[in-house]
């Protein structure tokens, strides 16, 4: 059965709602094999989520006839349903944005904290420095060696443009 052989597969392929008032007249359908024909009234209306039709609503009656004004109430709730079950994908991405985050906020600190470990216990002095908005650089810290080697507590220059804490190299 080819999609478009079907009421519901129609309003899938053209995202809009219709009404098919005796559906035993009309052409178009597509009957069930081993079902009783029936004088049955459908409205058949396609969920639309970022513009892409994912699944019809059907709503059969017998006795009476659907007008526009039921197809109007049957498209408001599809508008509805359709927000709610957006909304709901994009909570589940938003979750697994989340969860990823905090996997590669705890890769990172781990790998911080490794580089900080072989910086910390090395027997050569490093300085290190961030730069600033303005290309200057910001001394930010020194470790043990550096004090050693230096003869001097490098916490002193924290804080400092390079110039700052060390002024002959300005000249």
């Amino acid at each position: 059965v080819k999609v478009s052989d079907s009421f519901a597969g129609q309003a899938l392929q053209n995202k809009t709602g219709r009404i098919i008032n005796h559906t035993d007249q009309q052409s178009g359908g597509f009957q069930i094999p081993g079902t009783p024909v029936e004088e049955d009234h459908l409205i058949v209306a396609p969920f639309i989520v970022d513009d892409n039709a994912i699944g019809p609503l059907n709503i059969y009656r017998r006795e009476k006839i659907f007008e526009q004004n039921d197809l109007d109430l049957v498209e408001t709730f599809i508008l509805f349903a359709s927000t709610a079950v957006n909304n709901a994908q994009k909570h589940l991405e938003l979750q697994d944005l989340l969860i990823e985050n905090k996997q590669v906020t705890k890769s990172l600190m781990e790998s911080e904290n490794s580089l900080k470990n072989i910086i910390d216990t090395t027997p050569m002095g490093i300085h290190l420095y961030t730069l600033n908005d303005n290309g200057d650089l910001i001394f930010t810290g020194a470790n043990k060696s550096a004090d050693t080697i230096l003869s001097v507590d490098n916490s002193q220059f924290i804080g400092k443009s390079i110039e700052q804490a060390f002024p002959p190299l300005a000249e």
